[in-house]
């Protein structure tokens, strides 16, 4: 017992924001683990009835997802939440000291005897919450043996009430004067429907009214009214809206749909948006740092229920049976063969999500013995790509681009779609085909943390020789791509460069083209050089490649311009050269939604011209559920350097403690604040300074090929044409894998209000990040 008290004592004082060590200003809970636990990843099909099991498993999982979303908005940094907690017999009579351990052969054992879906460690007392998933019964049209269905739902109630009272036990063995609140929450049925609890004939299987209050709703959790702590406090903006969007009869069709707009309408509470007032220019450095920001902010249903149910302790000192108890239970948690701190880690947690996403292990694998269905947008990615590239799965758009039989092939896609990874799997595939004369040349752009490396890797991987250059004197680039020796050659390009790229391709013979992130050439350029350059791949001999995302551009012409270029592409190319890719693999699901909203916003300013809209900006899906970390975004409505550097490196500080610094990217403006972008190269600076590991900081208008695992971006709106803030803030947030976090802010002496459009796109945003308001 007393390695389990030393080792939750450890990651207690390591890993818990409540052990006063992290700003007295950051307000979340400690979640353990940092995400929500990966289980069901796959993303099946809606459409057809043979995946029923599938997607209820899925749903099951995302119903968790949506309690540890609303325990993650509550603020309080005094509050641990253990999500996915489990025990073994020996580890419940870990404080009996009556029982014998030595000889006991369940003791021996590793089988779990106990388990919960989130335990929350608060000062003086501990809630237990399990979570039913309900979405796949008719709760509005019930069953025609309605008695059927009242049981169902008496036996999910009394399932969970049977797995509270195990977890109980476990405490009370510990500590019996313990203060235990016990709950089973419903994410997914409406609290209209709770009569339903207590309407079977035979009284046996009612609720009774006691047990019936221990049942968590929708309502609770999602936010149908958000409640102020002062009801006098002027809004934010003018613009922001809190009223929450009606579920269509169509979208309430199906289980499935409903249990989406029910994830939906739950991020609204459960992300509600919060408003910490910073303080003035004249408060000195050291106020700022060593009082709180004072808040003022909204609390969302769930909050409100938290506050009313929860018997939180008002005296928040911990006595030394408690600090026991909570040492012990974090512990166990840990525990497994041996106890595992790195499972409280964000880094560690940031890194196992990242190497998933690289790999493509979104598809879930059932246990052994157990049959899952196939999933028909999953398919197992060629030897090629899988053995070099190093991607297990492709979704079955990649598949169908990557075995085109098109000379001339054109990959339209969002960020993340995977355009990079068809075009390394197929630079390797003509490698190893080609004859002694043919290369392959590889344009791409440079810059911190670009695709560069994923190239490199799966080239080396291939045992495939290359040559890197940049692209400077046309007539020089060409003479060394002839007399190269070796088969790959990547040129590192700029966006200035359509003229020499047209020049170089002209002027090559017998290679193979591939050119990645083309759009930042293209927006640099008038629409007659695009015009030639498009004449001149479409007159090569050899296979040419070209992936392209309008999103991802940094606009600087006119939308009629831009429009005229889009047209001619259309118009050049076949129904077959052009492929569109839709869902979004390299990003988080939480990252994936926050870009599918501003995508969207983006197409409805080109909404003129629906008959190439799809083509030229495909619509963003979701390709998986691997869920991350919360973005995070601290919206700024005036210009203030002080509070903006605190709040920046309070979000610096969280990743430097537990990542490879390589692993952390800075994206900023182009038009940064000289003030803010000098004490942010400081902050940065003075992290590195004896490290061979170094923190990137990339301006947003060059990141196109650059992407990190965790990402901060310091974002100042100026008051410019919608398209260019869309493009580049979508630019910027999409460089982030698995987590990000923003600091936005107006430029000096102007505030958000003068961007109605920026305000519009926040208040849509509200339902997929939390939202800090200074």
């Amino acid at each position: 017992m007393e390695n389990y008290v030393k080792n939750g004592e450890d990651i207690f004082l390591k890993f818990c924001t409540s052990n006063d060590k992290r700003p007295t200003d950051d307000k979340r809970p400690t979640m353990l683990p940092r995400a929500p636990d990966q289980t069901y990843i796959d993303r099946y099909p809606d459409s057809s009835s043979d995946f029923e099991d599938e997607r209820r498993r899925q749903s099951d999982y995302e119903a968790e997802v949506m309690v540890y979303r609303a325990l993650e908005k509550l603020p309080d940094n005094k509050i641990i939440v253990l999500h996915n907690f489990q025990f073994t017999h020996f580890q419940y009579y870990l404080c009996d000291k009556n029982h014998v351990k030595k000889g006991c052969p369940s003791c021996r054992s590793k089988v779990i005897v106990g388990e919960c879906d989130f335990l929350i460690l608060c000062p003086g007392s501990i809630v237990i919450i399990e979570v039913k998933n309900m979405s796949h019964i008719e709760s509005d049209n019930v069953a025609v043996d309605k008695e059927e269905h009242y049981r169902a739902l008496f036996g999910t109630f009394k399932k969970s009430v049977k797995q509270r009272k195990k977890i109980e036990s476990l405490i009370q063995c510990m500590d019996k004067d313990t203060t235990i609140c016990q709950f089973t929450a419903y994410p997914n049925f409406k609290k209209q429907f709770k009569g339903q609890f207590q309407a079977s004939e035979n009284t046996e299987f009612q609720l009774s009214d006691s047990e019936l209050s221990t049942v968590i709703f929708h309502e609770d959790i999602v936010d149908g009214n958000k409640i102020s702590v002062d009801n006098n406090r002027e809004p934010i903006t003018a613009g922001t809206s809190t009223e929450i969007r009606e579920t269509s009869p169509e979208e309430e069709q199906g289980y499935f749909s409903r249990f989406f707009s029910c994830l939906r309408d739950c991020f609204l509470g459960a992300r509600d948006t919060e408003r910490q007032i910073s303080s003035d220019d004249s408060s000195s450095d050291e106020d700022l740092f060593s009082n709180d920001i004072s808040s003022d902010e909204d609390i969302s249903s769930f909050g409100s229920w938290w506050n009313n149910n929860a018997k939180i302790a008002q005296d928040t000192t911990i006595n030394d049976a408690f600090q026991k108890v909570r040492d012990i239970l974090l512990a166990i948690w840990a525990t497994d063969k041996y106890c595992d701190k790195s499972k409280c880690s964000l880094g560690n947690c940031i890194s196992n999500i990242d190497e998933r996403l690289r790999s493509g292990k979104f598809i879930f694998l059932p246990k052994k013995g157990k049959k899952g269905a196939q999933n028909p947008g999953v398919l197992t990615a060629p030897a090629v790509i899988k053995n070099y590239v190093k991607v297990d799965n492709l979704t079955a758009e990649q598949s169908k681009a990557f075995e085109s039989s098109e000379n001339l092939l054109w990959i339209n896609g969002p960020a993340g779609a995977g355009k990079s990874v068809i075009l390394c799997g197929r630079m390797i595939q003509l490698v190893q085909q080609l004859n002694e004369d043919n290369k392959v040349v590889l344009f791409k752009f440079g810059g911190d943390g670009n695709n560069c490396e994923l190239y490199q890797s799966a080239l080396k991987n291939a045992d495939v020789e290359y040559e890197e250059t940049s692209m400077s004197d046309v007539t020089e680039l060409v003479t060394l791509i002839s007399e190269s020796k070796r088969k790959v050659v990547i040129v590192e390009i700029t966006r200035g460069d359509i003229q020499k790229l047209t020049d170089t391709i002209s002027a090559v013979t017998n290679c193979h083209i591939f050119i990645d992130d083309i759009q930042e050439l293209l927006y640099y350029s008038e629409t007659e050089e695009c015009s030639v350059l498009m004449d001149k791949l479409l007159l090569l001999k050899y296979s040419v490649m070209v992936a392209y995302d309008m999103a991802q551009g940094y606009l600087y012409s006119s939308k009629q311009e831009i429009i005229d270029r889009l047209r001619m592409i259309n118009v050049k190319l076949s129904s077959t050269q052009l492929v569109r890719l839709s869902m979004s693999l390299r990003n988080t699901c939480d990252l994936s939604d926050i870009l599918c909203v501003i995508r969207e916003q983006l197409r409805e300013l080109y909404s003129e011209i629906p008959d190439v809209l799809d083509m030229i900006l495909p619509t963003q899906l979701q390709g998986h559920f691997i869920h991350g970390t919360l973005p995070v975004m601290h919206v700024f409505n005036d210009y203030n350097v002080t509070s903006i550097m605190h709040v920046f490196n309070n979000e610096l500080n969280r990743l430097c403690d537990e990542l490879n610094y390589s692993d952390i990217g800075i994206v900023h403006t182009n038009y940064i604040n000289s003030d803010v972008e000098s004490l942010v190269e400081d902050s940065v600076n003075m992290r590195c300074k004896n490290t061979a590991s170094k923190i990137a900081m990339c301006d947003s208008a060059y990141c196109a090929s650059s992407e990190w695992p965790a990402v901060i971006v310091l974002w100042e709106v100026l008051d410019i044409i919608e398209e260019a803030n869309l493009t580049a803030l979508y630019l910027a947030l999409s460089r982030a894998r698995v987590h990000c976090s923003v600091v936005m802010y107006p430029s000096k002496g102007r505030t958000l209000d003068d961007t109605p459009h920026m305000l519009r796109l926040l208040d849509k945003l509200s339902s997929f990040a939390r939202i800090i308001r200074h």
